[in-house]
């Protein structure tokens, strides 16, 4: 509201006598706790005490007259007895007849002559401003209005930006500086607003939904991509930090983009009996979520995470994985070493010193997603071997699911972020690490052969 100018101090010392904070406050269009404050505090102006007071012990006809005769309100008492200077009466508006609660404090200092409902419409019609200076207040912000009347302060008005967002909002709130919101749920506009924002912005979506509840609740929107045209939800706190059709992304799943149809035939070795309702329709390609599989060569089961079987191209651990972990596998297997599962090494104590487990995973060693980052061999006991064959995504991006060379960089920095960790963890607890690279496939054989051959402890036979 700004600071109290001379004229404003000088209508307080001449009137504050005769006119209540609030009356003066009308008049200076400043609420009636400033001007009291402005009276008070900076001008030292204080009001004799007053015969009525919560001090005095007044009787019910005592107060019966003040209200009825004294004030010239034009009220009447209905309430039978006082109790109290500040205990409920029920008294009849002078404005409009009906009963309403109040106190004789109220009614005495604060001049509560009306029921809420007419106190509240008078207050708006002395601070009633004309139709054209709201739409010039209105325009000074940098708005149209759109509303072709004004019924009060209170009253919300229609108006537009030069976007063609539109708003609603009352004057009072604009005159404390609250910024209209084009995307709220009590502006009835906002699906209008949210649609237009769509084809300023020239996203491939539009919104279907006709209602909205929150930021947070979920809307239903089409995809116009030629290769997509799917329905997908997500709700505006989503959409408008430049997120895009949850379809397209793999991140909601319908039959355009589950792993039934991307790769069907992974999806035949998906373990339908130990999955129960979980099906090939339900999952994404690239979910990291667990599920179970079974081998369409060997009929081995095992639980794997769907992103690195489709991602990765993990196959099975009994048959083997890539190219490379396959020729290891057949390297190990060659030389008397036998294969175990993780779980029974765990829980039984092996006397063969040459066995190998396939995807050895670290209770404590977790990726960027929070999931356990797992090496495709090791050799416990007497080796204590860790072996990794790098393939070319661990050289550089490769866009195995043809998302385009940003999606094949960021997957590549999620990658080397791994393998650091999984380097790191071996070196911190002691155990060998052998990395294989891709560009040695040829050579597997003989690495290998160098690397037993060098361990004193025991030799291969």
């Amino acid at each position: 509201m700004g600071k109290y100018t001379k004229e404003e101090d000088k209508f307080i010392r001449d009137n504050y006598l005769t006119m209540t904070d609030e009356e003066i406050g009308i008049k200076l269009s400043r609420t009636r706790y400033s001007v009291k404050t402005r009276r008070i505090r900076d001008l030292k102006l204080h009001r004799k005490r007053l015969y009525y007071s919560k001090k005095k012990h007044y009787t019910y006809n005592d107060v019966k007259s003040y209200i009825e005769i004294e004030s010239n309100s034009g009220c009447k008492l209905i309430s039978k007895e006082y109790s109290g200077f500040y205990k409920p009466l029920t008294v009849i508006c002078n404005k409009c007849g009906q009963e309403y609660i109040t106190t004789f404090g109220q009614f005495y200092k604060h001049g509560k002559y009306m029921c809420n409902d007419c106190s509240s419409i008078e207050q708006h019609n002395k601070l009633k401003h004309s139709y054209e200076f709201i739409k010039n207040y209105i325009e000074e912000l940098g708005y149209i209005l759109i509303s072709d009347k004004y019924e009060g302060n209170v009253k919300r008005l229609t108006f537009s930006d030069s976007d063609g967002y539109f708003y609603y909002m009352d004057y009072n709130s604009l005159l404390q500086n609250r910024k209209p919101r084009a995307f709220y749920k009590t502006n009835p506009y906002t699906i209008q607003n949210i649609k237009l924002w769509c084809k300023l912005h020239n996203k491939p979506f539009y919104l279907i939904s006709e209602e909205y509840i929150s930021s947070n609740e979920k809307l239903q929107w089409k995809c116009l991509k030629e290769n997509c045209g799917e329905i997908f939800e997500a709700n505006w706190s989503h959409v408008k930090t430049n997120n895009g059709c949850g379809v397209c992304d793999a991140k909601q799943v319908t039959l355009l983009n589950c792993l039934a149809t991307k790769n069907p035939e992974l999806a035949r070795e998906w373990n339908f009996e130990k999955n129960k309702n979980l099906t090939p329709y339900d999952v994404a390609p690239n979910s990291n979520k667990y599920a179970y599989w079974k081998c369409k060569d060997c009929k081995h089961e095992w639980r794997s995470i769907i992103a690195d079987r489709n991602f990765y191209k993990r196959g099975c651990p009994a048959c083997g994985g890539s190219e490379g972990e396959k020729k290891i596998k057949d390297y190990l297997d060659k030389k008397g070493f036998q294969q175990i599962t993780q779980n029974e090494y765990e829980i039984t104590i092996n006397q063969n010193t040459n066995i190998y487990i396939i995807n050895k995973r670290y209770n404590n060693l977790f990726g960027t997603g929070n999931g356990l980052l797992s090496y495709d061999f090791y050799l416990p006991q007497n080796y204590n071997l860790l072996i990794e064959y790098q393939g070319l995504q661990h050289y550089e991006p490769v866009d195995f699911e043809g998302k385009g060379k940003k999606h094949a960089e960021k997957q590549f920095e999620k990658q080397r972020e791994h393998d650091r960790r999984k380097r790191e963890y071996a070196h911190n607890h002691n155990i060998n690490l052998l990395e294989i690279w891709y560009w040695e496939f040829d050579n597997i054989e003989s690495i290998l052969d160098k690397y037993f051959s060098n361990i004193k402890e025991e030799v291969i036979v």
